[in-house]
Order: structure tokens, then sequence, then C-alpha cells
């Protein structure tokens, strides 16, 4: 266990980890990839693909040491971009960086107090809210839109959303959707009980009384449950407790779950020295975490790993903490490692038994430039070669708005119309997404045909609209060779999903 130089013992192993550290950092990385290098865009391709990954080269970037530095450039940078763009950009670097995000609601802010200089800043809530309704009406909101959430309560209690404006939106989800998105509305709820109880009581008894009522669900999420055992200690403490929640998920600082997230590793000691926790306790899920990938009970450690604590990590790793075993996803400690973004503890695993099967795809989907090229040159993994759940790099690359990663594959002979099971290529993945960066450097690749079929004949197109995702569908049809009369197997065209 100590052959990467986490064991006290053995200084020399320590010091050649330490050097192997400093030579990952300093090889040459995706985030040099330039577009120009990619044949296979028309320039004016290559042009939108080089600023695009530079904004998110920058967003992924942020640090409480260079915030205000990165705050002002990539400020100016943005000042004269889309808002669509600045808002979306947004809301995936939260999803991305969940231990950062009231970073993403200042730089909102910072681009909104803007509005006077440029009139279309003054827009930012609304594509904002926009964005949201789009994402929540997709169903299955639980976890995937708990980062969305967490970055519009960080904006409400800087200034940029009213508890008005919050509570009129979830007023009109509820008039819409109660009785087709339960448990959407009891989660919109969990995060804004406060507005609501204070603005709207009735709304707030109505959604109260939806909570109650999923409380019998088969299978319902354990967050959902431990929201409504604390409800009653949120009213009757005037929301202070549920206020620390939301801020930071406990910030009171007496969950293991905070002492993990923060890496308090005094915290930590204390716990099992007083409490003498077991190293193979499970987290449970809270319905305040924004990160989606610990809703599934992992243990301690996969939680740690998460989170990039590498301090709370070593120390359960010193405790014998088991390494092996897997969540409720069937996911690994490599896999929590690599969504953590921890080279040190990704480093530390290489000396176990990990398969490391999901490392590429983990990387691409939380936009860790420098650990995919590092999980790269260690393995040689094949880009084209799907992970244990059929998911192929160039395709999770598409799925997650990824520019760097999907033109890294490009580079290295990955095919456009490379497809998954069921015939979806990375252009059916982005418009099912609505990732309209990914969509809008897909149609600049010369020769590409927007009107591919999957299995069924769904065409991107259909997708998008299916899913309500109106600035991707409106991308989409502004290419010339888009077909709007293609029909799939059940001789629907793209049309009938708006009506």
């Amino acid at each position: 266990r100590s052959s990467l130089g986490f064991g006290k013992s053995n200084k020399k192993v320590k010091k050649n980890q330490m050097m192997m550290l400093t030579r990952s950092h300093s090889e040459p990385s995706i985030k040099t990839i330039n577009a120009n290098s990619i044949s296979l865009l028309s320039s004016k391709g290559k042009n939108y693909a080089n600023k695009i990954i530079g904004y998110q080269l920058l967003l992924m970037s942020i640090t409480p040491r260079n915030f205000e530095s990165i705050k002002k450039s990539i400020v100016k940078k943005l000042e004269n971009e889309k808002v669509y763009t600045i808002v979306s950009l947004c809301i995936l670097s939260a999803a991305c960086r969940y231990n950062r995000i009231n970073y993403y609601a200042e730089i909102l802010m910072s681009l909104y107090s803007l509005k006077a200089k440029h009139k279309k800043l003054s827009s930012i809530p609304d594509v904002f809210i926009n964005l949201l309704w789009e994402s929540l009406i997709q169903g299955e909101t639980f976890p995937r839109d708990i980062s969305k959430l967490c970055l519009l309560s960080h904006c409400r209690m800087i200034g940029l959303f009213s508890d008005e404006r919050i509570v009129s939106f979830i007023l009109k989800y509820y008039e819409q959707h109660n009785q087709t998105q339960k448990k959407t509305l009891c989660l919109l709820f969990a995060w804004f009980a406060p507005q609501i109880d204070k603005i709207n009581h009735e709304l707030f008894e109505q959604i109260k009384e939806i909570l109650i009522e999923i409380q019998s669900y088969p299978n319902l999420p354990y967050a959902f449950i431990h929201f409504y055992n604390h409800l009653n200690d949120f009213v009757n403490d005037n929301w202070i407790l549920h206020q620390n929640a939301v801020e930071d998920n406990d910030k009171s600082g007496k969950s293991i779950s905070y002492v993990l997230r923060h890496d308090e590793i005094k915290a930590l000691k204390y716990y099992n020295h007083t409490k003498h926790i077991s190293m193979n306790k499970r987290v449970l899920s809270d319905i305040f975490c924004p990160c989606s990938f610990v809703h599934d009970k992992p243990t301690m450690i996969m939680y740690a790993a998460a989170y990039g604590s590498e301090n709370t990590f070593q120390y359960m790793q010193a405790k014998k903490a088991p390494l092996t075993g897997k969540d409720d996803k069937y996911r690994t400690l490599s896999t929590f490692a690599v969504l953590g973004g921890s080279l040190t503890i990704v480093q530390y695993l290489q000396s176990t038994n990990d398969s490391f099967d999901t490392a590429l795809q983990s990387a691409t989907l939380m936009h860790h430039y420098s650990l995919f090229s590092y999980l790269i040159k260690w393995k040689k993994f094949d880009l084209e070669e799907p992970d244990k759940f059929d998911k192929k790099v160039i395709t999770t690359a598409a799925a997650a708005n990824n520019l760097c990663v999907f033109l890294h594959c490009l580079k290295n002979g990955v095919k456009l119309d490379t497809h998954e099971t069921f015939g979806w290529t990375p252009l059916h993945t982005a418009a099912e997404k609505g990732n309209v960066e990914m969509i809008k450097l897909i149609l600049h690749c010369q020769g590409w045909d927007p009107n591919i079929k999957d299995t069924w004949g769904t065409t991107p197109l259909h997708l998008a609209t299916d899913r309500l995702h109106t600035e991707a569908v409106r991308v989409l049809l502004k290419k010339k060779t888009i077909d709007v009369n293609v029909l799939n197997e059940k001789h629907i065209f793209f049309f009938y999903f708006f009506v």
C-alpha cells in the first residue's frame, strides 16, 4: 500500500512519487491542442473551437487562489459573447467543479452588472431560468440537476435572482407538472423551501403534501427521505439549519461528508478516535450535495477521492480502508479518483488491481484535461474501445460538451461517424443533451451528414426536438443540408415532437 509514497516509512518512494508528479505536469497536455491542426474542420470551425476551448479551460481551472485574476480575464472575454454561451458554460463548469460553484455564480453576477454597457447581458437571469426549465422537464432530475439548483441558490444569495423570481418559477412548474414531476418539485422544494414558505405559503403546503406522498414510493432515493425527516427541524430552527445545508451541505462541519469534502484530517482523526467509525462506512445521499456521483452509497474513501481530498484519503488508506468494492452503480475507487481529478490519488491507485476501465470516460466527463493526458500516456488506452458501460470516449466528449477531448479523438484517428449501441453518433449524443457548442463544432466538420440515423431511423434533429432543446434545434435548422422531412421508423418527422 505504500508503493507510491503514502506510507510514512518509505521516504525514498515518496521522493520518487513527487518526481513523478513533477514530470507528469510538465508533459504535453491535450490543453495545448489547437483546432488548426484538425484538417476535418472548416476554417470557421477552427476559430470557433479555439474560442470555446479557451473559455472552457479558463472556467475549469478556477481555484480559490486564482479566482480573482481569472474572473477578470473571463469576464473581459465573455462580455461580448452570446448570453446563451455564457450561461451554458457556467452551468457546465458548476457540474464539473462542484466544490467551486459559488465562483461561477460570481462570474454570472459580474457579467450581469455590465448590462448598462451591454444591454444583452440583462437577459442572463432569463436564459438561466430557461435552461434550468429545459433540463428539469427531462425527468430523472436527481441527482443530475442538483449542481444547477446549487448554482441558482448561490446566484440568489448574491442578488442575481430575487426570492420572488424563484418562487414564481417554482409555482409555474407546479401548475404545469404537479402530476407528472413530483420528485422534481420536491427537489426544488428542498432547495428553496424557506423562500416558498415566506412568499407563497399555500404553495409550500401543496408541495409539502407531495413530499409526504412520495415517501411511500418504492426505491425513493434516500436523500428525499432524509430531507423529509429533517423538515420540521428546519422549520423550527427558523430555517437556519437549512441555510447552512444549502450554503455548504452542512457547513457546521458535523457530518462525515463535510469532513471528507473539505479534507479535514484532524476532524476525521477525531471521528475515528471518539466514535470508532468503520473505514468501510458508506456515505448516504444528501439532497444538498451537488456532486452527482456520490449519491449511490460510495465508501468513505470513494467519497474523499471524488472530492480530491488527498489528506483524508491517505489517512483512510493507512487505516486499511478497503480499496476494492463498488458503489450501487458498480463504480470502483479508480472511477471516483478520476472524477475527483487528483493526480496524486490516481497515481497511488495505479499500484492496485483496479482496472481503471472507465478512466478516460470519467476524465472526459469532468473536463480533467491534464489527467486525461496522463492516463493516455500511462496505459495506452484505445480511444475507440468502449468502457464497461459501453460508452466510447468521443461520444462521452460529445455528451460532456468537452471540445478538447473531442478534437483529441479526431486528431488521433477516431472517426466522426463512430457510434455506440443502437447507432448513436457523437452528433446524436450532443443533440440529445442539447450541447450547442458541440453541435456547432460537429456541423463545422467537412463532409459530415447532419441527417445521419440511428438504429430506429432517428436523426439528431429528432432527438433535440424531442428533448425540447430549442437552441440546439435552432442551430441544426440553420444547417443548409439538414432535411426536416426525414422520418424515423415510426414515420414521424421532427416537427411532430413540438406539437
